[in-house]
């Protein structure tokens, strides 16, 4: 179904990484087990790697000259130039890793030149974060051809993902417009990131039904523009935690915040345990602009706490 409504699902890199080389290892052996000890074919053997790989980058050099590295490699510095510097063209290049492997599969992203040298790194070698950015700039490189791909499913892009580059990145995927993109995402990062309208929750308490809230019905209105441009504007990361929360305490300042949770330790209550969550707005005028959010949800429990 997914491959007919023409979307890309962006998988975790890792998950392929380590199928991969699971599968490819015991490939290896059995070609392994089929090859006699004369010492030419051994030779062989161990030589074919190579051969195959200067072979295949011949032809695909011939095929499409290189022009998808330096793609890829737009991609990758456009949300993560302040952390790895080079040219786009000199950043990723790709090598079939042994003769066990698909060859499409077998095209290896490694960071060469500027960072590790000519020998390159291996994916295994990088960090989660890193592959997942590799992954998803080879795919969305695709976005160019916009007759096959309409839309992409992300899964939670902050895994294991720099906070700071994981700005960059979602401000990347929040200025595509050729295409639609689908997030699922546990990041306030996030959240405080995208515009509210676009924000879908889903909860589900003491093991009911899910319940799916679309902002953009709360807050979509016209007679809801103020409360937009409020959240807008001090919806940040911190705050952003309230659409996490199973309940929700708001106060004015720092001291309330801090009195409730003491309160709340000399009761024997924890709040962390139950999931609440304390927001502090800074002043008793926000408050009116976060009561829609509850207003439709008699399971979603908040508290507004005043000075008076």
């Amino acid at each position: 179904m997914l491959d007919f409504i023409r979307s890309v699902y962006l998988s975790p890199l890792r998950d392929i990484v380590s199928d991969n080389r699971r599968i490819g290892l015991e490939v290896e052996r059995l070609v392994k087990s089929q090859v006699s000890d004369d010492a030419l074919k051994t030779k062989q053997l161990e030589e074919l790697p190579d051969e195959m790989r200067k072979a295949v980058l011949k032809m695909i050099h011939d095929i499409t000259g290189l022009d998808y590295i330096s793609y890829v490699g737009q991609n990758l510095l456009s949300y993560s130039s302040p952390y790895i510097k080079g040219k786009p063209e000199e950043l990723v290049t790709f090598s079939p890793s042994s003769i066990n492997r698909n060859l499409y599969r077998s095209m290896l992203p490694l960071f060469t030149y500027q960072e590790h040298g000519l020998g390159g790194l291996d994916l295994e070698a990088n960090g989660l974060g890193i592959n997942n950015l590799i992954y998803a700039s080879i795919v969305l490189s695709r976005k160019k051809n916009e007759e096959h791909f309409r839309f992409f499913l992300i899964e939670e892009p902050e895994a294991h993902l720099h906070p700071q580059m994981l700005r960059t990145f979602f401000g990347k995927l929040n200025r595509i417009e050729s295409h639609q993109v689908f997030v699922s995402s546990h990041s306030s990062m996030i959240t405080a990131e995208v515009d509210i309208t676009k924000i879908t929750l889903m909860k589900r308490f003491d093991g009911g039904v899910p319940k799916v809230t679309h902002l953009n019905d709360v807050y979509g209105k016209d007679e809801m523009k103020a409360h937009r441009t409020y959240l807008h504007k001090f919806l940040d990361s911190t705050r952003s935690q309230l659409l996490f929360a199973r309940s929700v305490i708001f106060v004015e300042g720092i001291s309330e915040a801090l009195l409730i949770s003491k309160f709340a330790e000399l009761m024997g209550k924890s709040l962390q345990d139950a999931g609440i969550e304390i927001v502090i707005l800074g002043a008793k005028g926000g408050f009116d602009h976060f009561a829609p959010l509850f207003q439709d949800d008699p399971e979603w429990k908040c508290a507004f706490i005043t000075d008076d």
